[in-house]
């Protein structure tokens, strides 16, 4: 029994004749557009597509609890910001602590 990638390889120039012949007489896109098509096909027919996997956006322990921690934290420092008081730092510095 052959394997799939030989029966493609051995049909290939068959497949890329008929695409020259089909394009012959069309555009420069599509002149280049079909002989693509066609070995982009013939490849994944012989090698298989390689399924993607999904990337995780956000890390593994990140949760909702660190979220609501963080923002406590920027608005503490958006706080002691503003009104640059000993109060406000010392409010910052311990919801930082909690964070960290």
């Amino acid at each position: 029994m052959q394997s799939p990638q030989s029966v493609v390889a051995a049909d290939l120039p068959g497949i890329l004749r008929s695409v020259y012949y089909t394009i012959q007489d069309g555009s420069p896109e599509r002149m280049y557009e079909d002989p693509k098509k066609a070995l982009l096909e013939a490849a994944y027919e012989a090698l298989g597509q390689e399924e993607e996997t999904p990337r995780r956006t956000t890390p593994v322990w990140w949760s909702t609890d660190i979220e609501e921690l963080v923002i406590a934290k920027k608005a503490a420092y958006n706080k002691w910001l503003t009104t640059r008081g000993v109060e406000d730092m010392k409010g910052y510095t311990n919801v930082r602590r909690e964070v960290n």
